[in-house]
């Protein structure tokens, strides 16, 4: 972390820290607040993103001290837009005008869209923080703002100088480890139905789960080459950095389906299956949670549950997985829940 233009910091003010959660990823939420409590009290500390995305839900962010703000994205003639910058710009004049005591706004995002609003909070005589991922940080951010916080890292990484000790995966594993990857997303387009991903969340769970494959996709803008020549995968906004998940193509449904064994399909399913859970650890009926897992294994991953399953088959599936309690409602009904 660097900071520039520093001055010394009156622990008087009162500070008002926005995250836009769709620009400033790949860093702790604990630790975002901490730097921005460096600048003075935190009076507001709202972080504004799509918190599907997440598979905690926001937990995090909540316990860190942050108040979510969940912003839905929209679709539109030219795609599909994240609506963070409109919820958080209309929600900033709120507390600009309803709060004349905050001295400091503090600002997570490194996007240029937002240097009117910037401006605007300057020509009232407020102090300006910019805190951005180092290499998302545009240059008129840079120029505008009276103190700036970077990261380094975010969503990308340094190749490696030294050849990597693991063999190179090929195009078709590759393209394999992204669908599957893809399975996974809790995201629905409104319009069609179908399953929605987005980049910075797919390099997300590729980087945790595959080791192996980020060693060939160093960053998000490597992950975008690939996932565009992937058919099932249709870009819906300009960038390419929301894709539609679309159904496997003639065949291809097949073999994927003999790559794995029932045994690992069941699994992956009862992954899905935890992550359709709410985060906060209230209960949620048992037929709720079936549902949606085979949704998910369906559509996202082009996967079927085995045709072969014994009676009560999907208790014992939860039973086994840790994380998850289960209880049996007077009526005999199974509900669910994360374990707090």
């Amino acid at each position: 972390m660097t900071q520039s233009n520093a001055a010394p910091v009156n622990m008087s003010s009162q500070v008002a820290f926005l995250v836009d959660g769709d620009n400033l990823t790949g860093q702790n939420w604990s630790t975002l607040i901490t730097h921005a409590q460096s600048f003075g009290h935190l009076a507001v500390a709202r972080l504004y993103m799509d918190f599907q995305t997440l598979s905690d839900g926001g937990l995090a962010a909540r316990s860190a001290g942050f108040e979510p703000v969940h912003v839905l994205g929209k679709r539109s003639d030219t795609g599909f837009k994240s609506m963070v910058d409109v919820a958080l710009a209309t929600d900033s004049m709120s507390i600009l005008y309803e709060n004349p005591n905050i001295t400091t706004f503090i600002i997570g995002t490194g996007d240029a869209d937002f240097l009117p609003l910037i401006r605007h909070w300057k020509r009232r005589g407020k102090s300006i923080i910019v805190m951005s991922n180092d290499a998302k940080l545009s240059n008129e951010l840079r120029r505008v703002a009276d103190d700036v916080v970077t990261f380094m890292g975010g969503r990308r990484r340094r190749k490696s100088q030294r050849l990597s000790k693991t063999k190179e995966l090929t195009a078709i594993q590759l393209r394999e480890i992204i669908l599957e990857a893809c399975g996974a997303t809790r995201l629905t387009d409104r319009e069609t139905n179908q399953p929605l991903v987005r980049v910075d969340w797919l390099f997300e769970q590729i980087e945790k789960n595959h080791a192996d494959a980020i060693e060939q996709i160093p960053d998000e803008d490597a992950l975008v080459e690939l996932v565009s020549e992937i058919p099932e995968l249709e870009p819906i906004d300009a960038k390419a950095r929301t894709f539609l998940i679309g159904t496997l193509g003639e065949g291809e449904g097949e073999s994927g389906q003999n790559s794995m064994s029932s045994e690992q399909i069941l699994e992956f399913f009862a992954e899905l299956c935890r992550d359709v859970l709410p985060s906060d650890s209230s209960w949620l009926a048992a037929s709720s949670v079936l549902n949606e897992g085979k949704r998910l294994l369906v559509d996202g991953a082009g996967l079927e549950l085995p045709a072969s399953r014994p009676t009560g088959w999907f208790r014992q599936l939860m039973e086994e997985l840790e994380g998850v309690d289960i209880q049996t409602t007077e009526r005999g009904h199974m509900k669910l829940r994360r374990s707090p």
